[in-house]
């Protein structure tokens, strides 16, 4: 079995893009696309992913040409305590349908669907995500792949100093996911 890679990702809520947008360029960093994404989040048959702290996702990605993608994803319980690092697995799709109707034979259930405008900016090796997610708010999520576990910290200090070369504090970053985030305003 192939090994999946490590996602370290911190996100910080932000109540205004505009001037992050523009430390991002400052910075160096390039504006790589702009793009909505469309997340349906299940759940598993046999176990409570919000227990162990896993999530499957399907997404479909449209550009700015209207051009769609489509991916499922895994994503592993968190690993450290200061970010979102877990492993990720992705597997790009062709038909996200016929994937969500094979998943529901299986027992799968969709548990949200959360949508969100993303703007990408890539700078020397981090990605860095502008996002204005529906119902939620907006976001800087700064997020790096390893492939090993003893490469975690530095990449962790890595996006740590990237955050604050942008004028955030790390004491704002939160390890919430999305998806978290909104049950979590729905069920208020």
């Amino acid at each position: 079995m192939n090994k999946s890679s490590i996602e370290v990702e911190i996100k910080v809520h932000v109540s205004d893009l505009d001037p992050i947008r523009q430390r991002i360029l400052e910075s160096g960093a390039k504006m790589v696309q702009m793009v909505t994404q469309i997340d349906v989040y299940l759940s598993h048959p046999c176990r409570d992913f919000s227990i162990t702290d896993e999530a499957l996702r399907l997404r479909t990605t449209i550009d700015a040409n209207d051009k769609k993608r489509f991916e499922i994803t895994y994503k592993g319980p968190k690993i450290d305590t200061t970010t979102k690092t877990r492993a990720e697995i992705n597997l790009h799709l062709d038909d996200i349908e016929k994937t969500l109707m094979l998943l529901t034979y299986l027992g799968f259930k969709e548990v949200a669907t959360i949508k969100k405008q993303r703007e990408l900016f890539r700078n020397v090796n981090v990605s860095i995500s502008l996002d204005n997610v529906q119902c939620i708010g907006t976001f800087i999520e700064i997020e790096t792949i390893v492939q090993t576990e003893e490469e975690i910290d530095m990449a962790r200090s890595n996006l740590f100093d990237t955050l604050t070369k942008l004028g955030l504090s790390p004491k704002q970053s939160i390890r919430e996911s999305y998806l978290e985030l909104y049950l979590k305003k729905i069920r208020v």
